[in-house]
Formats: C-alpha cells, sequence, structure tokens
C-alpha cells in the first residue's frame, strides 16, 4: 500500500499554456523530488504521484475506471463485474487484487502488474494532452512501503512524445474534434462490411457526441480509435454535424452605408485575415479550410466580424442560430 503523504505548500507551479506536463515531468526528475504533480483547467484536476524515477499512480477527470478497462480488455464481462464489485466492498481491498485472487488475471503474479502499467499509461496519456490550466507540485515526505503499479518516468516521456505526435497528425485529418458526429444515411448501404471496432465505434455514435467525447467514453486506445473514426469520416459513412452546418452557412460583407450603428473592426490578425477572405460565396467550411482555421478559431473570428458590424449571415441562418446555442 501507499502510505499517505504529507502534502506540503507547492514548489513548483505556473501556466501550461507556457510549458507542457513533459517538461514538467523531466524538471521533476531532474530535480529528485517526491510528491504529487497537480494539474487544474477550470473545474477539473488530475494528479500524478512520483516517487524517485517513478510514477506510481494517476487520476484524471476523462480516465476510464479500471473495472470497465478491465471489461473492454476482455478481463471481465458484464456479468461478473458485479460480483467482484461486491467482494470488493466486503472486503475493502484494491480491485485489482481482487480481481487476481478470483483467478480472472491467471495465476502469474507479474500479470496483475503488467495490467496495472498499461491501465496507468492510458491514465498519464490523458493528462499529457492537457495544454492549457496551471500546475502544481507538491513535495511529499511519505514513505511509499510498497506499489503494485511504477512507471518509468523515461519511458513514459518517450512514449507520450511519440503518441501525441501521432495524434497530433491524426487530429490533423479531422476537422474539429469537438465536432458532433452522426452516421450519413446515404453511406448506409456500407455498414455491412463494418470491422468490429467499426461497429464498436458506432455504438457511441447518437449526433450529439463529439469526436472527443466519444474516444473518452471508449476509454482506451485513442489513437487506434481515432484512426477508425478517421477513416469512417473518409469512407463518408459517418458525417461530422458541425461540418455538414459548415457547409450551409455563407456570410457576407456588410456594407458602410448599411451598417446599423458604429462598425468596429476588431483587433485580432486572424478575424482581419477572415474578413478578406469573406466574398459573399464561400461557405464557413470553404473559408476554414482557405485560412487552415479550426472550427474554434474559425467561429470566434466570426463571432467578432458579426458583433463588430461587419458581417451577416446570408445563408444558412437556422444553421448558424442552432449553433450558437450549442457552442
Amino acid at each position: 500500500m501507499i502510505a499517505e503523504p504529507l502534502v506540503q505548500m507547492p514548489i513548483l507551479e505556473g501556466d501550461l499554456k507556457e510549458t507542457n506536463p513533459t517538461s514538467i515531468l523531466m524538471l521533476i526528475k531532474m530535480s529528485r523530488k517526491n510528491g504529487i504533480l497537480k494539474f487544474f483547467v477550470e473545474e477539473k484536476q488530475a494528479q500524478i504521484q512520483i516517487h524517485g524515477r517513478f510514477i506510481l499512480s494517476a487520476a484524471s477527470p476523462e480516465e476510464i475506471l479500471f473495472g470497465e478497462y478491465l471489461i473492454q480488455e476482455g478481463y471481465l464481462d458484464h456479468d461478473n463485474i458485479g460480483k467482484v464489485l461486491e467482494l470488493q466492498k466486503r472486503m475493502r481491498m484494491a480491485l485489482g487484487e481482487i480481481v487476481f485472487g478470483m483467478g480472472y488475471l491467471g495465476t502469474d503474479p507479474a500479470a496483475l502488474k503488467t495490467i496495472l502499467n498499461r491501465y496507468l499509461r492510458e491514465v498519464i496519456f490523458r493528462i499529457m494532452k492537457w495544454s492549457h490550466g496551471r500546475f502544481e507540485f507538491h513535495e511529499s515526505s511519505g514513505e511509499i512501503t510498497s506499489s503494485l503499479a511504477a512507471v518509468d518516468m523515461d519511458f513514459i516521456m518517450l512514449d507520450n512524445a511519440q503518441r501525441l505526435e501521432d495524434w497530433k497528425q491524426l487530429a490533423g485529418n479531422v476537422h474539429s474534434l469537438k465536432s458532433a458526429l452522426k452516421l450519413n444515411r446515404h453511406g448506409v448501404q456500407e455498414v455491412i462490411t463494418l470491422t468490429q471496432s467499426e461497429w464498436f465505434v458506432l455504438s457511441y455514435v447518437n449526433s450529439r457526441r463529439t469526436i472527443v467525447r466519444i474516444l473518452e467514453k471508449i476509454g482506451q486506445d485513442e489513437l487506434r480509435y481515432l484512426t477508425v473514426i478517421n477513416d469512417l469520416l473518409d469512407r463518408k459513412i459517418l458525417i461530422e454535424k458541425q461540418t455538414e452546418a459548415l457547409r450551409l452557412i455563407v456570410p457576407g460583407r456588410i456594407s458602410s452605408d448599411q451598417a446599423g450603428g458604429e462598425r468596429q473592426f476588431p483587433g485580432k490578425f486572424t478575424a482581419n485575415l477572415l474578413f478578406k477572405e469573406i466574398d459573399g460565396n464561400k461557405n464557413l467550411l470553404e473559408l476554414a479550410e482557405t485560412l487552415s482555421f479550426d472550427f474554434d478559431v474559425l467561429w470566434e473570428n466570426l463571432q467578432l466580424l458579426i458583433k463588430g458590424q461587419l458581417i451577416e449571415i446570408l445563408k444558412g441562418r437556422r444553421e448558424f442560430y442552432h449553433m450558437s446555442e450549442e457552442m
């Protein structure tokens, strides 16, 4: 078990916009400090426990529960998870120890540690993708008697660097990870040829869940399932709900004599780039592709131009208002 650490005031803190979680881990490793690294984004909080050159535990609001992870990995099913959780409640032991003791992980003691380490890596990877918010590192003086899971920090930094690069490359092929996905009714004839992984992804698509939320619900191997989503989008079996709406929305410039009040050009360079491209013919998707804007940047600058009475929506007003309500 891990003894309760005596947490002190933070000895390291800062803004995630100025540094990244990998650099923070590297600095802590070089300082040879033990403690808790915490991340804060609005109401969300994540933390990583560090001892020596090892990460012993991690917790994130987006993490999949360990029981769900065991089900998705095939070690448990929905029938026996109830028995395991009931026994855990009575015995007050760690879920992994209960599952191993009941024989679901075989008889090799190393199997439990391997599974816990893989699960820990998945939780850490989710935290390492945080790009804004703040962080604190609290040095702790509690003694570590034993830990079932322990991942080398050097391995984590190398593994996450590669996975984050793969993630960025894959995510770049999707217009926006915040897009909600829906089944393309014109692509239904291809559905019968889907693989098991593709069917699994489709089971989470309901026209409301975004790509990020679907990956969070799946809870494992995000790179693999983002690849599956990309393929389904390329084959037009899935379509991005926002992308579909962006094709229908066409903005146009307002002439100075038509403006109802004082026109105001925004100070943002990106907003002025967007204004120059708006010609009354290009839809929002074409504008985003021309300027290489992701959805959030496009929408923010569009709102600035509308507020400044520089542009108006010529076509797709209903879709525009619906998207405004969802944002």
